[in-house]
C-alpha cells in the first residue's frame, strides 16, 4: 500500500471509529448490498479510484503495481458509461436510476437494478463510493465507511 493510501485509509478508519462511538453504525463498502434499497437511494455516489482500478475511455482497467502494466477488466456498455458519468457526489442513486430509466427507455424498476448493481460493484473495485452518508437516513440508517 502506498503512502497517501495508507494514510486516506487511516483517516477514514479513524472518522468511522468516531462516528462507530457516537452511536452511528457503520459499513464497509463491501457491505452495501446489505442496506435496503430505501436507505440506498438516498445515496450520492461519486467517482474516485482509490486503488489499482480506474475507469479510462469506456473499460476498467486495474494497475499491476509492479510494472505499471494495465489491464482491462470490465468493458462498459454505453447505458453503463451514462448512469457512471451521473456518479457526480450531487444526484442520489434513486435520481441516476430515473435519468437512466428516461433516457434509455428503461421500465423504473431494470434502471434501479441496473443503477445499483453498477454502484455495488464499481464500490468494491473502489472506483467510486457515496459523498457522505445518505441525506434523510443518516442519524438512524447504517452510514457507509469509504
Amino acid at each position: 500500500m502506498r503512502r497517501r493510501h495508507f494514510f486516506r485509509s487511516f483517516l477514514a478508519a479513524t472518522a468511522s471509529a468516531v462516528e462507530q462511538v457516537k452511536g452511528r453504525p457503520q459499513l464497509a463498502l463491501g457491505e452495501l448490498d446489505q442496506l435496503p434499497d430505501a436507505v440506498l437511494g438516498l445515496m450520492r455516489p461519486v467517482r474516485q479510484s482509490l486503488g489499482p482500478y480506474r475507469v479510462e475511455h469506456a473499460s476498467l482497467v486495474r494497475t499491476i503495481a509492479d510494472g505499471g502494466e494495465r489491464r482491462p477488466v470490465h468493458t462498459f456498455e454505453p447505458w453503463e458509461l451514462d448512469v457512471l458519468d451521473r456518479f457526480d457526489g450531487r444526484s442520489t442513486l434513486h435520481d441516476i436510476a430515473r435519468a437512466h430509466g428516461a433516457v434509455h427507455g428503461v421500465d423504473a424498476d431494470a434502471a434501479w437494478c441496473g443503477a445499483k448493481s453498477l454502484f455495488i460493484a464499481l464500490c468494491s473495485y473502489l472506483v467510486c463510493h457515496p459523498s457522505g452518508p445518505p441525506e434523510s437516513a443518516a442519524s438512524t440508517s447504517h452510514v457507509p465507511q469509504t
